[in-house]
């Protein structure tokens, strides 16, 4: 028997133009098949490898986040006892845990004559982080001493008139004007100038006490000028801030407010219709002292 066998032949034997012919078929065939497997692959698996992507992306801002929260608490170096932030050093700051760059806008600020009279004062430095203020806000210790500027202890000061009397005579804070204010023993017309732009910021006097919050009196100055001194509100009227119509600059001229407390008020008075005196005690973005400190100086009157 030979092989293949005549009927095999037969069936498998084919033309020169029927061999050119499965040869185009089979190639169709094959580029089909890849077009299809192209497809499926770019409608099913991208999909599957961006949620992938996304996912690991935002598990790893979450570990950074994390990280950097666990590290800043860790970078603080607790003090050994209370400061006072305006005797603090730029290096000191540091070795709190306090970023150079933010130490450096400090001593900035203290060299150009700024001075924090209380313990949120320094949350006015841009870019402290709030977590450095909670950690070592219970170390701080403003204390009222702070030395004059050495140009201004050279400045002149002009005779006094001899019209003064200060044991019969009490020059009113919220009344004098600076002639009056320089009649004061303790008073020189730098000291003067500053407590009217002061009275003028707040909106008066109310307690002698406020004398400390002029920059440059400290508790020394203050105990030889205050036995000369009076307030006496019933003669002169306190300027209020209208709460309910005031803008957002004028408010943050008020030395008692920083901008971000500025804010919160404004959006809360927005998001009320209005701030009444029930709802401004009950503000949480305040410390109950600082509330109280303010009270004198609001009007909680609804503009008409």
């Amino acid at each position: 028997m030979r092989f293949p066998p005549r009927w095999f032949s037969f069936l498998f034997a084919t033309s020169d133009k029927e061999a050119r012919g499965i040869t185009v078929l089979s190639i169709l065939i094959v580029i089909m098949i890849g077009v299809r497997i192209t497809i499926s692959n770019s409608n099913e698996a991208p999909p599957l490898d961006i949620s992938i992507t996304v996912l690991d992306s935002l598990s790893e801002k979450l570990h950074k986040k994390n990280e950097a929260q666990i590290l800043s608490l860790t970078d603080f170096q607790k003090p050994k006892g209370p400061f006072d932030p305006n005797k603090q050093t730029k290096l000191g700051w540091i070795q709190l845990g306090l970023d150079s760059v933010i130490a450096s806008r400090i001593e900035k600020y203290l060299n150009k004559g700024g001075r924090f009279f209380n313990n949120e004062d320094i949350k006015k430095i841009y870019g402290l982080p709030e977590w450095f203020y909670d950690s070592v806000s219970p170390y701080l210790l403003v204390q009222r001493t702070i030395q004059i500027q050495p140009d201004l202890e050279k400045a002149t000061i002009p005779d006094r008139p001899k019209v003064l009397d200060t044991q019969n005579h009490l020059t009113d804070l919220n009344l004098a004007d600076s002639i009056g204010l320089i009649l004061v023993k303790g008073i020189g017309p730098v000291f003067a100038s500053r407590i009217l732009r002061y009275r003028e910021r707040i909106g008066g006097y109310i307690s002698k006490s406020q004398l400390l919050e002029v920059y440059g009196i400290d508790s020394s100055a203050f105990v030889g000028i205050i036995g000369q001194v009076s307030i006496d509100t019933s003669v002169f009227q306190i300027h209020k801030i209208k709460i309910n119509s005031v803008d957002f600059n004028t408010l943050l001229r008020n030395p008692y407010l920083d901008y971000e407390q500025v804010k919160a008020i404004l959006n809360f008075r927005k998001q009320h219709s209005g701030i009444r005196k029930k709802n401004f005690l009950e503000f949480p973005f305040l410390s109950e002292r600082m509330k109280y400190r303010l009270l004198p100086y609001l009007d909680f009157s609804q503009p008409v």
